[in-house]
């Protein structure tokens, strides 16, 4: 028995030796300390889609910088193909791999990781292949009739579309119908004969490439379908369907106004191009209207208050404080306990320093530090303001950063009297500054609301709300203001005519509405390149999103405060377009293409459909003061000859006028950038006289 135990340890021994020694084939022991780039890195002037003549070489060394054999390696590119996703070190810890480049010029990496240690990358610089295409930005132009022209880029390139350096020539095969003006990389194509159909042909050495172009007809001929509109009454082109327009004519004639409009909720740009081929006439001018009143709104004091001031507050906050919102509701859910402030009563123009003390308070913090924030001899003023960053924790807890600066508190910074203008020469009278007060707590309260509530209430969502839906319904809870001053109620379509009427509506309207209207005219002055959902805080955005938000909630006609509520309290990861479209309606992009018609047909145009109207506001009155006598509405006459060019931005519209003779049918046909409108385009046209 004895022996028989011997025999078997022994021979377990052997076994574990064996299996602890190994032999050369099998995977190493020693740890592996360092990587070494041998070869394959920045070999010069690679072609795209070519494989490196040199294989990427790596070595791989334990600490005494012996090889290492049996190391597995990762190889990973982004830019073109590798022979192998994984390798292992050879007897001399070398590893190899081949790659042929992607097809895009310029840095290429690859990259090989061995775990533990750090990854080795491998640069080129790729250039382009030779000429084998050439791309034209058309390949089917279309143009609009006589005297339309088109830029045709016609650009030399390697097979995968890199551009190179070198001339093209393109020729017209019927210079008849349109002729080609090179400029060295394309011709610009010009029209001379309508109705017709050619090609040109770009060259390059030996490769050429083919196009085609069409000359439109005139348009509004015998075979196109006219509508026939009374005055008020709107026709919608949409899509493919926008590309002909055509109005049939009454015995006394007619004018209209074209609305083109685009959205692709991407931040886009269209440029179109309109051709009535003289089948339109010119109208009389509707912007230079004296109203029947005359008025000065807000003549005491600075003329506004500061929006500039605002946006660069709002964006710091979202800059700056979104990184620190999980800290925050971690530091919350560990803490349920809240900080307020309260503040000695100050003498006029003078500071008082805050302290943490109380509950359930909103703080009210008169301070010269604001009126330091309007320079002198400014026409405006900062009223006050919220600073989010005061929602934060200000010190590390359990781990959780805090914010340093913050004042843990519900709390405003608000103008203080200064009636001798010690502060920048700017009087600030304790009735001025009870005037503008209340509409700018209505303001920032609202900035509060939506802070607090993203922060503490909804969770889930990593950032504020976007800033141009926040800064439209802060100006929204300025206007709510209004009413409530005022004993007005929305939809009671107000002219400033009514507020002209009372002295006590005058006030609130002066307080706590006419600065949303002076943000709208910023709007009407140029609505081809502003829109009211573009995320940014300029003001002519903020007086787009707030009138939009007016006449979305109009138009819905119920449950307007429930609107308003469900806008500050989006679910986890809606924001912006998302929440106006979960909580609006759907159709963003319809709705706010008939609200750019309401702009100019609202309390203008007799017989208009509900929703081309505005009916809170009679805007044309109000604006019209604002605007110092004049509708403000940029708008521009289609000429009757020539061709037509508009540029039109992600929610945008322009607007263009135009007459139609008795008894005859009359029109346009249009293209962007030559050929058919997109799918996002929309084309309103009514009738107006």
């Amino acid at each position: 028995m004895r022996s028989s135990v011997w025999l078997l340890i022994s021979y377990c021994v052997v076994v574990l030796s064996t299996i602890a020694c190994g032999d050369s084939s099998g995977p190493s022991t020693i740890s592996p300390a360092s990587v070494a780039l041998i070869s394959g890195d920045a070999q010069p002037t690679p072609e795209v889609g070519t494989k490196l003549p040199l294989p990427l070489t790596i070595k791989v060394s334990d600490a005494q910088g012996n090889s290492v054999a049996g190391v597995a390696v990762l190889w990973t590119t982004v830019s073109g193909t590798l022979s192998s996703s994984s390798s292992t070190t050879d007897a001399s810890g070398v590893a190899t791999v081949e790659w042929t480049l992607g097809p895009t010029v310029g840095s290429q990496t690859a990259t090989a990781t061995v775990t533990g240690l750090r990854p080795v990358r491998f640069s080129v610089i790729a250039v382009a292949g030779p000429l084998a295409q050439i791309i034209l930005s058309r390949d089917t132009v279309e143009l609009l009739g006589i005297g339309d022209s088109f830029r045709l880029n016609a650009r030399a390139a390697d097979r995968f579309g890199n551009v190179l350096p070198q001339t093209t020539t393109v020729e017209s095969a019927d210079t008849s119908i349109v002729t080609a003006d090179n400029f060295g990389s394309g011709a610009i194509l010009t029209a001379h004969a309508a109705d017709k159909t050619t090609s040109v042909q770009a060259t390059a050495g030996t490769v050429a490439k083919t196009g085609t172009v069409v000359v439109l007809p005139p348009p509004c001929g015998a075979s196109s379908r006219s509508s026939t509109l009374a005055v008020g009454q709107a026709a919608l082109f949409t899509g493919s369907a926008a590309s002909e327009f055509c109005l049939q004519g009454p015995a006394e004639g007619a004018e209209f106004v074209a609305v083109p409009y685009y959205s692709d909720f991407n931040g886009g740009f269209l440029g179109i191009s309109i051709s009535t081929g003289n089948t339109t006439i010119g109208v009389t001018s509707s912007r230079g209207i004296t109203p029947r009143f005359q008025t000065a709104i807000g003549t005491k004091g600075p003329v506004s208050r500061d929006d500039a001031f605002e946006t660069t507050l709002r964006q710091r906050s979202i800059t700056e404080l979104t990184p620190l919102i999980p800290a925050a509701r971690l530091a919350k859910t560990q803490s349920e306990v809240r900080f307020n402030i309260t503040v000695a009563v100050p003498a006029v123009a003078q500071t008082a320093e805050p302290s943490v003390e109380s509950y359930q308070h909103v703080v009210l913090f008169f301070t010269r530090a604001v009126n330091e924030l309007t320079p002198p001899s400014v026409n405006y003023y900062v009223g006050g303001f919220f600073f989010s960053r005061d929602l934060f924790p200000t010190t590390q807890n359990n781990g959780v950063a805090g914010c340093a600066t913050s004042n843990f508190a519900e709390m405003f910074y608000m103008l203080a009297p200064d009636p001798a203008g010690i502060i920048n020469g700017n009087t600030r009278t304790i009735d001025f500054v009870k005037s503008v007060t209340v509409a700018t707590l209505a303001h920032e309260f609202q900035h509060l609301i939506n802070a607090s509530r993203h922060l503490y209430v909804n969770l889930g969502s990593s950032a504020f709300e976007d800033t141009f839906l926040d800064e439209g319904l802060a100006h929204v809870a300025e206007e709510l203001t209004f009413y409530r001053s005022s004993g007005l109620s929305p939809r009671q379509n107000i002219s400033y005519q009514l507020i002209q009427a009372s002295p006590n509506v005058q006030l609130a309207f002066d307080n706590f509405a006419a600065a949303n209207f002076r943000r709208f005219r910023e709007y009407l002055l140029n609505p081809a390149a502003n829109s009211p959902y573009i995320n940014n805080g300029f003001i002519p955005t903020r007086g787009a999103i707030w009138s939009f938000l007016r006449y979305a909630a109009d138009r819905r006609n119920s449950g307007e405060s429930d609107m308003w509520f469900q806008l500050a309290n989006p679910p986890p990861g809606v924001h912006g377009i998302s929440n106006i479209t979960r909580v609006v309606t759907p159709d963003l992009a319809g709705w706010v293409r008939d609200w750019t018609a309401a702009n100019y047909v609202d309390d203008f145009v007799t017989g208009a459909l509900p929703v081309y109207t505005h009916p809170s506001w009679n805007i044309r009155s109000v604006v019209e003061v604002v605007n110092q006598g004049m509708w403000a509405l940029d708008t521009q006459q289609v000429d009757t000859t020539n061709v037509t060019s508009v540029g039109i931005g992600d929610g945008s519209a322009a607007y263009l006028r135009f007459g139609v003779r008795p008894n005859t049918v009359g029109g346009g046909r249009i293209t962007a950038r030559g050929a058919v409108v997109p799918p996002g385009f929309a084309l309103t046209v009514l009738r107006t006289k």
